[in-house]
C-alpha cells in the first residue's frame, strides 16, 4: 500500500472517530458537524482534528487523541494564521501530554517568519500579551456560567485552557507562578471533564 494510500486510510479512520464519538453529540456537535473533509490545507479539517484531540483528551482517550494529533502536526507553518492557529493548539496539547520539548520551536519559529520586520515585531508583541493572560477571556466563561449555558461554558474553556497551555510552556512570566498555571490548568480540565461527563 502506498504513503499516500496508508495516509487517506488513517484519515478516514479518524473521521469514523470522530462522527461515532462527536457529531451527534451536544455540545461536540457544535464544533465537528460534517467532518469529512481529508484536506489538511482547509483551516476548518484543522479546527476540527484540533478540537477532537481536546475533546478525546478531555475524555482521557489519550491514544486516538495522539492519533489526530500526529495528523495535525504533519502541517507546518506556512504563514497562514488561519491554519496555524489550530496547528499550534495542537502542539500545545501534544507537550501537554509528554510531547517533545522541541516542538516548542515550532511556535517561536513563526515570530520571525518572513522578511517584514514590522510584521515580526508585530507578532513578538502579540506573543508577549498572550504569555501575560490577555487572551483568556476568563470573561466569557464567567457569562456563560451565570447564564447556565453549559455549551457556551466549554466552547470558551476548551480555548481558555489552549492559552493556559501557550503561557505554560512558551514561558511563565512575573504574572504567574508555575504553581498558578498548573493550578489553572487542572481546575479548567477538570470542569470541562465535568461538563463532558
Amino acid at each position: 500500500m502506498s504513503i499516500n494510500k496508508i495516509f487517506i486510510y488513517k484519515m478516514e479512520n479518524i473521521i469514523r472517530i470522530v462522527k461515532e464519538k462527536f457529531e451527534n453529540v451536544s455540545p461536540f456537535s457544535l464544533v465537528i458537524k460534517n467532518f469529512d473533509n481529508l484536506d489538511l490545507n482547509d483551516p476548518e479539517t484543522l479546527k476540527k482534528l484540533m478540537w477532537s484531540s481536546y475533546f478525546l483528551y478531555f475524555q482521557n482517550d489519550y491514544e486516538n487523541a495522539n492519533l489526530f494529533l500526529d495528523f495535525l502536526l504533519t502541517k507546518h507553518f506556512d504563514g497562514n494564521y488561519d491554519k496555524w492557529t489550530w496547528i499550534e493548539g495542537g502542539i500545545l496539547l501534544k507537550l501537554e501530554m509528554g510531547g517533545e520539548q522541541s516542538s516548542k520551536d515550532r511556535i517561536l519559529e513563526t515570530l520571525s517568519h518572513g522578511g517584514d520586520e514590522q510584521k515580526n515585531n508585530l507578532k513578538r508583541k502579540t506573543f508577549q500579551r498572550r504569555l501575560v493572560g490577555q487572551l483568556l477571556n476568563r470573561d466569557k466563561i464567567v457569562s456563560a456560567v451565570n447564564s447556565n449555558d453549559s455549551n457556551l461554558e466549554l466552547l470558551y474553556s476548551v480555548p481558555f485552557f489552549k492559552e493556559l497551555l501557550f503561557i505554560d510552556f512558551m514561558g511563565n512570566n512575573e504574572k504567574f507562578t508555575d504553581e498558578d498555571i498548573q493550578n489553572e490548568k487542572q481546575k479548567c480540565k477538570e470542569r470541562i471533564q465535568d461538563l463532558i461527563s
